[in-house]
């Protein structure tokens, strides 16, 4: 499937049409992974699927969301698909959270050694779509216990991260993103 064959605006859509400059990055609804008005290739074809791609990919992802923050645009969307691997293969092993620390690092790196947080006007939304669970323990079991890169050991859970900084709409549902995006750029 790619990005043409899915027949509705998303949010990058709208407030181009509306304007505003926006560029979304590694954004995984499709495979591979899907870029708005942005260069990049994605690693593993967007399915990065060993420590030296998953490396690579927190390398890239995050030295061109660091390219993006220098533009002068009003949205940036920035993702990283590698951490939802990690945790399908590796759930349970300590390899996860050395993963979640590596992130986490560069996620800091661009919030704080690029200055982008000392600007007060500045707004900010890091989601993630879902946590994390053993497999078996979802509430909804959607994936098979085996794939073609092997056994599964981690699934999707219903709780999700939301962090967010300057942001006066309340999110408490995926879409509620859209709206105070939204909003906040009226």
């Amino acid at each position: 499937m790619r990005r043409e064959d899915i027949e509705v605006d998303f949010i990058w859509d709208i407030l181009h049409r509306q304007g505003k400059k926006v560029k979304a990055l590694n954004v995984p609804f499709v495979v591979p992974p899907y870029s708005f008005g942005v260069d990049f290739r994605p690693v593993g074809f967007g399915l990065p699927t060993n420590e030296k791609e998953w490396q690579e990919e927190l390398e890239r992802v995050t030295k061109k969301t660091r390219e993006l923050l220098n533009e002068e645009l009003d949205v940036v969307i920035s993702a990283y698909t590698f951490l939802d691997r990690v945790q399908h293969f590796h759930w349970g092993e300590d390899c996860v959270l050395e993963w979640y620390k590596k992130l986490d690092a560069k996620i800091g790196e661009i919030l704080f050694k690029s200055g982008f947080l000392d600007n007060r006007d500045n707004r900010l939304i890091v989601i993630s779509d879902h946590g994390f669970c053993s497999f078996g323990e979802a509430a909804v079991q959607t994936l098979p216990l085996k794939s073609e890169w092997g056994e599964l050991k981690g699934d999707h859970h219903e709780n999700a991260l939301l962090i967010t900084v300057n942001l006066d709409h309340r999110i408490e549902r995926p879409q509620d993103v859209f709206f105070a995006l939204r909003e906040s750029l009226r």
